[in-house]
């Protein structure tokens, strides 16, 4: 059943938008619109969920849960399939965008402080370790063609984390950001620029770095808190959490006009968006 927010979307909106919204105490999986005209609750189970992305053709989710399992879901019944998978405690987990490979984060046991990448076929087979580095490997995002991914690099405990990508054929590491603070939550557009979290300034806005450019510049700078940044698919706007006067909600920004609207309730705890790609 769709909830209906604000004035009917027009009848072509897609609902692409994938985010998790605190609902009867869970983080579950809802879907929206670019303008926050239609929403629609597609999990329910009674764990919360904690990061989404997309299939190829916008009918599933890849769902991470806050056991360390990844879920698909289907969008139109909301069943849930735990992928039977070669680790446990899986975090970050993102399709890659032919949806034949699912990359992640992961903590050793023995290493609560280090957090590793990994790579693994969405049928469970060709497990394979991306970086042997110390310190934290995190928030791995696909760019275009399965070619590359973004993510962040660092150490919480010398507040320094910067967004670094990695070449997944030749296995070369490029650091893109070098300045004070810390990043998060780095995403490719489908043109190859970046778009990531950082409190650089002093408080969190949204950064970007245009594809083989080396000059990062802020898409927001308000007071408020402004994280989680996905990509439209044709890369002009931006979904992304901001917490304003206490409200947890998701909005969406138009990077040529840069307008911004909200598009989840101000009655509701929203965050963490997935634009469909």
């Amino acid at each position: 059943m769709l909830l209906l927010v604000g004035q009917a979307a027009h009848a072509s909106e897609p609902l692409d938008i994938a985010y998790l919204r605190l609902t009867d105490g869970y983080w579950q999986a809802w879907v929206t619109d670019s303008q926050g005209s239609k929403h629609k609750q597609i999990t329910r189970s009674p764990i919360d969920k904690t990061r989404l992305s997309w299939s190829k053709d916008r009918q599933e989710l890849l769902c991470n849960r806050n056991d360390g399992s990844i879920a698909r879901v289907s969008v139109s019944n909301g069943k849930e399939t735990r992928l039977t998978l070669p680790m446990k405690g899986m975090l970050d987990a993102q399709w890659s965008p032919d949806n034949q490979w699912i990359a992640y984060s992961h903590s050793p046991e023995a290493s609560p402080d280090t957090n590793d990448l990994w790579m693994v076929r969405t049928n469970g087979k060709d497990l394979r370790k991306l970086n042997n580095k110390p310190r934290l490997q995190l928030m791995p995002s696909w760019g275009a063609r399965n070619k590359m991914l973004v993510y962040t690099s660092g150490t919480l405990k010398k507040r320094k984390m910067d967004i670094w990508t990695l070449d997944l054929k030749t296995g070369s590491k490029n650091q893109l950001t070098a300045s004070a603070g810390l990043k998060f939550d780095p995403v490719f557009s489908s043109q190859g620029d970046v778009a990531y979290a950082s409190n650089q300034n002093g408080n969190y806005d949204i950064w970007m770095i245009k594809k083989n450019e080396h000059q990062p510049f802020a898409l927001t700078d308000t007071p408020a808190y402004e994280a989680q940044p996905s990509w439209s698919p044709d890369g002009t706007r931006i979904a992304y959490y901001a917490l304003i006067d206490g409200k947890r909600r998701v909005w969406v920004k138009d990077l040529s006009s840069g307008k911004a609207h909200a598009v989840t309730p101000a009655d509701s705890f929203s965050r963490y968006p997935a634009w469909g790609h």
